[in-house]
């Protein structure tokens, strides 16, 4: 796996950890939450720019867009969201796009 798609999947990780973390925030308040989420972004912070010293902006986020689409559709189906078939297949479609990087 080439250092752009590694780079993309850590983002991907990192933004789902995030991601999950607002929306609990969203649902019960519990600020511990929001702070997993604020962590989350400097974490992002540093990946994206120890990548970017090697790698083309357009090709990490790229591979972090494509990855980070599935992860969370995935993410928000197992928290109870339910996209219909035609959003699901969109995403799919635009992630498949995005890896043909």
């Amino acid at each position: 796996m080439n250092k752009a798609a590694v780079a993309g999947f850590q983002l991907t990780l990192v933004e789902l950890l995030g991601d999950s973390s607002l929306k609990q925030y969203a649902i019960n308040g519990n600020a511990m939450f929001l702070g997993v989420r604020c962590a989350s972004y400097i974490g992002l912070v540093y990946i994206l720019q120890d990548a970017l010293k090697e790698v083309p902006l357009w090709q990490s986020n790229g591979y972090w867009d494509g990855f980070s689409g599935i992860a969370t559709l995935g993410a928000g189906m197992a928290m109870g969201e339910t996209p219909n078939q035609m959003q699901i297949f969109g995403v799919l479609l635009i992630s498949a796009g995005l890896f043909m990087l």
